[in-house]
C-alpha cells in the first residue's frame, strides 16, 4: 500500500470511489432522487477539483496501483465556535473490498501527521449518529463526542454527531 497526496488530475478517480463508498455504505437510507443529489453535490470531480483548490488535503491509498479509499481534510466547514487552530477531517472512505487492511488507520495516520492536522489546536469531524464503527475508530485518535447538527442528504435530515480532538489528546 502506498499513500500519496492527490491532485487535481486524480479528482475523477477520487470522485468514483467517493460515489461507490457512499452509496455502498448509506445507499440504502435515502430516496435515489435524495442520493443522486447528494452524490452529485458533494461526490464529483468538480466538487474535489474545488475542494484541492481551496486548500483542501486529500491522501490517497493506493494497492497494486488502485485507489482504495481516501481521506480528505482541511478548513473546519462544521457548526462550531473554535479557534483560528481549529480544522476539520471531512471524510475518511475506504471501499468495502479493501476493509480489514488497516488501510482506514494508515489514511487517519498519515492525515494526522500531515499539516495542518499535526499541528492544530483542535480538530473536528461529523459521523452519522448510527456508524459506531466509525465512531469507535475515531475514539481511537482522542476523538470525543462535542455536539451535533443536520446532515442534509437532499431533503433527508439525518443527525451527525461532532467529534474533537485537541492538541492534548
Amino acid at each position: 500500500m502506498l499513500i500519496v497526496a492527490a491532485t487535481p488530475e486524480n479528482a475523477e478517480r477520487i470522485s468514483r470511489v467517493a460515489r461507490k463508498g457512499y452509496t455502498d455504505t448509506f445507499g440504502h437510507l435515502y430516496s435515489d432522487e435524495n442520493l443522486q443529489y447528494h452524490l452529485d453535490k458533494t461526490c464529483s470531480p468538480a466538487y474535489f477539483r474545488q475542494a484541492m483548490a481551496e486548500g483542501d488535503v486529500i491522501l490517497m491509498a493506493l494497492v497494486d496501483g488502485v485507489l482504495a479509499g481516501y481521506v480528505k481534510f482541511g478548513a473546519l466547514g462544521l457548526p462550531v465556535e473554535a479557534g483560528d487552530g481549529a480544522f476539520e477531517l471531512h471524510r475518511l472512505y475506504v471501499l468495502g473490498e479493501y476493509q480489514g487492511r488497516a488501510i482506514g488507520k494508515a489514511l487517519m495516520d498519515a492525515a494526522m501527521a500531515s499539516a495542518p492536522l499535526k499541528d492544530a489546536d483542535e480538530v473536528y469531524l461529523g459521523v452519522w449518529e448510527n456508524n459506531h464503527k466509525a465512531q469507535a475508530f475515531y475514539s481511537h485518535y482522542g476523538f470525543r463526542p462535542y455536539g451535533e447538527y443536520d446532515y442534509y442528504v437532499g431533503t433527508h435530515v439525518d443527525r451527525e454527531l461532532i467529534f474533537r480532538r485537541d492538541s492534548r489528546a
